[in-house]
């Protein structure tokens, strides 16, 4: 390992050489090309807007999945994840996720714009929405 700071020390250095793997952790939901591919910029100022904005929807996320998982501790219990796998401990791509699979629909009658799930929403969506403090409805509301 090295480093340019040479007041550091050794322990120093190798604690910040071991929670970037956390970092990246945190990362690897943004650097998705589900996520990185819809994006273009034409600017280096929107490129930092850019950046600015996704650390603090990192930090918006990191408190999402600290709240869940200690509420799922509190009342000792879990959620299912994809391919039904229980998890008391989701991380962020777990959560994001269970979220994926949501699908919402539209329909406009008469001028009046009705939206609705398309399914029933599942236990574990409804789960994390308490624990969140998100009303349910939040994908379905209308402008107000």
């Amino acid at each position: 390992m090295v480093s340019t700071k040479l007041d550091l020390s050794a322990e120093a250095i190798l604690r910040g050489y071991k929670t970037q793997s956390a970092v990246e952790r945190r990362f690897q939901l943004l650097k998705s090309p589900q996520f990185v591919n819809s994006l273009y910029v034409d600017s280096p100022r929107r490129v930092e807007a850019i950046g600015y904005l996704m650390i603090l929807l990192m930090l918006l996320l990191s408190i999402a999945e600290y709240v869940v998982r200690r509420e799922l501790a509190k009342k000792k219990t879990f959620i299912v994840g994809s391919g039904k796998v229980k998890i008391t401990k989701p991380s962020l791509l777990a959560i994001y996720r269970i979220f994926y699979s949501l699908a919402t629909v539209s329909v406009t009658i008469e001028g009046q714009v009705h939206r609705g799930f398309s399914n029933e929403l599942a236990p574990n969506v409804k789960t994390i929405l308490c624990y969140l403090g998100i009303p349910e409805n939040i994908y379905i509301r209308g402008a107000s």
